[in-house]
């Protein structure tokens, strides 16, 4: 299963580097974005703030929305759950509505879903040998092309 998006909205707690203008602007020692969905995990960064590992505060839901360009990515969403029906992948089920994908969207998903096809473990050696071969004919065609072209 592939997490597309860059808050991992099915998981139990996400991390992110904050690239808010507001937060860049007054942070000169790295803020990050901690999002907690669940009971456990939120007694794990109260230990933390208690024993003064970490200082959090609250932000704002529209600020960490903007901050990680998350309304691109809810667009991608829609086109990257079709795209995986059609080659019949499984895809998580979200609780939101997703925003219409245009050509952009789907051409973007596709190029990701193409190499993530040719990049995986199951594939790569069979691509990679494909290209070799591809690229010693190549290199074939082009001396026999300048070897006919100097006689």
């Amino acid at each position: 299963m592939l997490c597309d998006d860059k808050i991992c909205e099915l998981s139990d707690a996400s991390f992110a580097d904050a690239w808010a203008l507001e937060l860049l602007k007054s942070d000169n020692i790295g803020t990050s974005l901690i999002i907690s969905r669940n009971k456990e995990f939120e007694n794990i960064l109260q230990k933390l703030i208690t024993n003064d590992f970490i200082e959090i505060r609250e932000s704002d839901k529209n600020l960490v929305y903007c901050s990680q360009a998350l309304s691109l990515v809810r667009k991608r969403k829609n086109a990257f759950i079709k795209i995986f029906k059609i080659f019949k992948k499984r895809t998580p089920e979200y609780d939101h509505i997703l925003l219409n994908s245009d050509v952009g969207d789907y051409i973007y998903i596709l190029k990701f879903f193409i190499l993530n096809l040719i990049l995986s473990k199951r594939n790569f050696w069979f691509f990679l040998y494909l290209y070799l071969f591809l690229f010693k004919k190549a290199a074939f065609i082009k001396s026999m092309i300048i070897s006919k072209n100097s006689s």
